[in-house]
């Protein structure tokens, strides 16, 4: 692994993940996803270095902190689909040895911040410490390797 490959910015690598066979989608759906990296991911991340995106503080409390309270008024599968170009872009780096890991895997989400009632109001949940209550992982939605 070549310590200077971390230095790469994280916006070219998402863009080039987005773009790449490793997500399995067609022309319409890549341009969603590049969308949703526009408007909910490219702000808050585009500076970032792919070594320091792969810290346990921006798996804590950065990208957590981006897709649970920043973004908490965006749809579940908007939420969903930031976190797999997030992980997706972190899994390939990690592949493409840039990076010797990364800490973003288990992120997880819960529909007490997420979700919104029917009623048009915040749900309340318990925080995702329970897996009946909504808590856990958000999906996966690409497949690398």
């Amino acid at each position: 692994m070549d310590p200077k490959a971390g230095n790469e910015l994280f916006s070219p690598a998402a863009g080039a993940f987005i773009m790449s066979g490793a997500l399995e989608a067609n022309a319409d759906s890549r341009a969603t996803h590049a969308s949703n990296y526009r408007t909910s991911i490219k702000d808050r991340f585009a500076h970032r270095t792919l070594a320091q995106m792969s810290t346990q503080q921006a798996a804590d409390d950065e990208v957590t902190e981006l897709l649970n309270v920043t973004k908490a008024h965006k749809s579940i599968g908007t939420r969903r689909q930031a976190r797999m170009i997030i992980t997706g872009t972190m899994d390939t780096a990690a592949k493409a040895e840039k990076i010797g890991r990364h800490k973003l895997a288990g992120i997880a989400g819960h529909r007490g911040v997420w979700g919104i009632g029917r009623n048009g109001r915040r749900a309340v949940g318990d925080g995702g410490a329970s897996g009946d209550a909504g808590g856990g992982v958000l999906g996966r939605c690409c497949r690398l390797g």
